[in-house]
């Protein structure tokens, strides 16, 4: 099995060969040392088809599966995982060949069939157990649907260096700069939502192209958990806040929703990026500003106001009767919690002068 080994290393050579590029953005040497590493891969696996020796034959093709959905072949990855699974795999590598099918399924999913795209275009795509053919739970996809929009218009305002809103109609421009949603396709659920912009003083404007690319780089860095990188993109604590809250409600809930990604089209190349479930939800840009915390408290309860007269204050009541006082920072009160009002929610956050400070606002799904 020498020459197996040698063919696996080197493929393991040319893969990180393949990253080094995508991360200079030169995406052309990526797929071609993708493309290289996979062959020598799929020779690696080949070697041990009628193998029974595990786990060396399901790493061996779960490798040659990931390579292969690296560089596009997703039917080629898709028969690999199900013949690794066709063995006896240990369970930890089997469950990881499952989450891979899911991943492989979701990138077919999220290619762009049948419409028309600009540099304009963005697409939202979800998948899960919730989900069929063409067809899901609008508590599932609509909310993802708004908040895809919020994030937008904010990222505009952003860009255009205006002061964080947390009310009253935006500026003009923010306004005729309208979001449009396609008809949903089917596979997973896909819209495509298009920026549009007045006909008339195209200069005075930001390109559709640059917002949409914004929006995908800070899903991009939060993706790949790279929360200070973001923080510094994002140099507004209400813009951040703001980002982050929406994103929490467009992440995948691990039951109901698996996968959740957004897909546009550049110099005729696909760019995907797909949510994760976020473990760490850091709201505070400034942790210098914020006075130490005390040890994270968790209400739930309903949601009995949300207004910005005093001081930005909610009011969170439990079934046991107890109503618990919560100051919402700026960034969060418009488009994350005001939403909510009336609803069951479980409040995260931590005492400061006997009321809470929120840092985290959820729905409780019925």
């Amino acid at each position: 099995m020498n020459e197996t080994m040698t063919s696996h290393r080197k493929a393991m050579e040319y893969a990180d060969e393949a990253f080094y590029h995508k991360l200079k953005g030169d995406h052309g040497k990526a797929e071609e040392f993708f493309s290289l590493a996979f062959e020598l891969e799929l020779k690696a696996a080949a070697s041990y088809k009628n193998s029974t020796l595990e786990p060396t034959r399901s790493v061996l093709y779960r490798s040659a599966a990931t390579l292969a959905c690296d560089c596009g072949k997703l039917r080629e990855a898709e028969r690999l995982v199900a013949f690794a699974l066709s063995g006896d795999p240990p369970e930890e590598i089997a469950e990881e060949l499952r989450d891979l099918l899911e991943v492989i399924n979701f990138k077919r999913h999220l290619k762009i069939h049948d419409i028309e795209v600009d540099s304009s275009t963005l697409q939202l795509s979800i998948a899960g157990k919730a989900v069929s053919h063409g067809m899901a739970k609008l508590g599932d996809f609509i909310p993802r649907i708004q908040s895809t929009e919020k994030i937008i218009k904010r990222t505009f305002e952003r860009m255009c260096d205006l002061p964080y809103r947390e009310g009253g109609r935006g500026k003009t421009a923010v306004r005729k700069n309208a979001c449009y949603m396609s008809v949903p396709k089917a596979a997973s659920l896909s819209v495509s939502i298009k920026i549009g912009r007045p006909t008339e003083q195209h200069d005075l404007f930001l390109p559709p192209t640059v917002i949409i690319d914004e929006v995908m780089e800070c899903f991009e860095l939060l993706s790949d958990s790279k929360i200070e990188s973001l923080k510094k993109r994002i140099n507004n604590a209400a813009y951040y806040r703001n980002f982050m809250g929406l994103s929490k409600r467009m992440e995948p809930d691990g039951e109901n929703i698996s996968l959740v990604g957004f897909t546009v089209i550049r110099n005729g190349i696909e760019k995907m990026v797909a949510l994760k479930k976020m473990t760490d939800f850091v709201m505070d840009i400034d942790e210098e500003s914020v006075a130490p915390k005390q040890e994270i408290t968790t209400v739930i309860g309903q949601l009995l106001y949300a207004n910005s007269i005093k001081g930005e204050e909610i009011k969170v009541k439990e079934e046991n009767g107890s109503v618990h006082t919560i100051v919402v920072p700026e960034g969060m009160m418009s488009d994350i919690v005001r939403p909510l009002w009336d609803n069951t929610v479980i409040v995260k956050g931590y005492y400061s002068n006997k009321v809470i400070m929120l840092e985290e606002i959820q729905k409780v799904e019925e």
